[in-house]
């Protein structure tokens, strides 16, 4: 790190495990917001800063922060969890937040925000855009907003159901010519539209994307789904003794299934409003943009958002 961000600065990289236990043990929380402060202050981020998550899984039982939670490696062990806030142009990280490992995103954020700021975080004149993927809650996007920042946040249209409303009514308007302007942004290719919206209080851009590339699998996908479901309703000749409420309930949205009054049978039928918003959700991107100073456009906002 020091060789490519650094060079000629000096340092001796030649660390063996007794001079590098040393470091680490002279390396108090005190100290290191001191760096963080400096640093931030001898490389002040650009105009759009990256926050993400990662999970450090752990076998040692001497961690204190390590606590079992969500595992993206699907590991069965403790974790440590660590928020980084990371400058988009020179790839510099800026601040670094670890945390206990039971704490999912949203609830550590505002927290991981607040200690970024406080140890310098933040461009002279101008508002900083913070670029995060979805998994944010709505009091999260209020917070960061009050806070002074910008942001371009994936938002999910499984969870926030205006969010979905609104996607899926934009799907009944797109037509051919929609289609057959299309753009490219990675590996994608994409429509899109987009609308003011208000999410946490906070006013903004909901800007709605297809991606053509991946849409017509997911349609697939969900058609197999829907005829698995189906075979095995018409397949199953009595309602389950025990747990019919979760059985039943692990066909929706897509089926009603209801027990006889003798408990001896169902009954199923198609529920063909939620298949339909279904089959309109295939391809979906979602995002929601705060800009205080002009409008990103949607594809530039995509393309931030993919870098």
């Amino acid at each position: 790190f020091i060789g490519t961000h650094l060079p000629g600065a000096g340092f001796d990289l030649k660390f063996d495990r007794r001079a590098a236990g040393q470091l680490l043990e002279e390396l108090t929380p005190e100290r290191c917001g001191a760096f963080y402060t400096l640093w931030n202050a001898e490389h002040p981020a650009g105009r759009n800063i990256f926050y993400d998550v990662t999970s450090f899984s752990a076998y040692s039982g001497q961690i204190m922060r390590a606590h079992y939670g969500y595992n993206r490696g699907h590991d069965d062990l403790p974790q440590i969890n660590q928020g980084l806030f990371c400058d988009k142009d020179s790839g510099l990280p800026l601040f670094m937040c670890a945390y206990d490992g039971s704490l999912n995103d949203k609830r550590n954020f505002d927290f991981a925000l607040s200690r970024a700021k406080e140890h310098g975080l933040k461009a002279k004149h101008r508002k900083l855009t913070i670029i995060t993927d979805g998994g944010f809650s709505s009091e999260n996007l209020s917070f960061t907003h009050l806070e002074g920042y910008d942001f371009i946040v994936g938002v999910s249209a499984d969870y926030l159901s205006k969010v979905k409303d609104a996607y899926v009514e934009w799907s009944k308007s797109i037509t051919e010519d929609d289609r057959n302007n299309s753009w490219p942004c990675g590996e994608g290719t994409y429509i899109s539209a987009s609308k003011s919206f208000s999410i946490g209080g906070v006013e903004g851009i909901l800007m709605l994307y297809r991606d053509l590339s991946i849409e017509s699998d997911r349609r697939a996908q969900l058609t197999r789904k829907l005829d698995e479901y189906r075979k095995i309703l018409e397949s199953t000749d009595k309602a389950p003794k025990e747990g019919f409420e979760s059985w039943a309930k692990s066909f929706k949205p897509f089926f009603e299934v209801t027990r006889h009054a003798g408990r001896k049978g169902f009954v199923f039928e198609r529920n063909n409003a939620e298949i339909s918003k279904a089959f309109a959700l295939c391809g979906k991107v979602t995002l929601f943009v705060k800009q205080s100073s002009g409008r990103i456009t949607e594809r530039d906002a995509l393309r931030e958002y993919r870098s």
